[in-house]
C-alpha cells in the first residue's frame, strides 16, 4: 500500500507535468513559422560536393557532401539571418 509521502511525491509530479503541459500549449499558439518550417523541395535541390583546398599537399579534399538548394532568394532566412545576394542554401548530408 503506497505510504502518505509516496501519495504526495506523485501529487508534486503530477502538478509540475501540468504546469508544463500548459507552458507548453502556450509556446505552441505563439508558435510563428521559423527556419525549421521553410525546408526548400528536394526538388529545387542538387547534389554537391565541398572541398577543402589543401595547399600543402597539392591537392583537394572532399570533406562533404550536401545538397544546395538554386531555387533561394536574397529574402530567405537561414539561422535567423537573410541569405543574400548571390548565395544559396546548402545542408550537409554525409560530413
Amino acid at each position: 500500500m503506497p505510504s502518505s509521502k509516496d501519495n504526495t511525491e506523485v501529487s508534486v509530479v503530477k502538478r509540475q507535468l501540468a504546469a508544463l503541459e500548459k507552458t507548453v500549449h502556450e509556446l505552441c499558439a505563439k508558435h510563428e513559422p521559423g527556419v525549421l518550417d521553410q525546408q526548400p523541395t528536394p526538388n529545387a535541390s542538387k547534389e554537391c560536393h565541398l572541398f577543402f583546398d589543401d595547399s600543402i599537399n597539392g591537392e583537394d579534399v572532399l570533406v562533404a557532401i550536401g545538397r544546395a538548394y538554386m531555387e533561394c532568394v536574397p529574402t530567405d532566412i537561414v539561422h535567423g539571418i537573410p541569405l543574400g545576394e548571390e548565395n544559396v542554401r546548402v545542408t550537409i548530408t554525409i560530413p
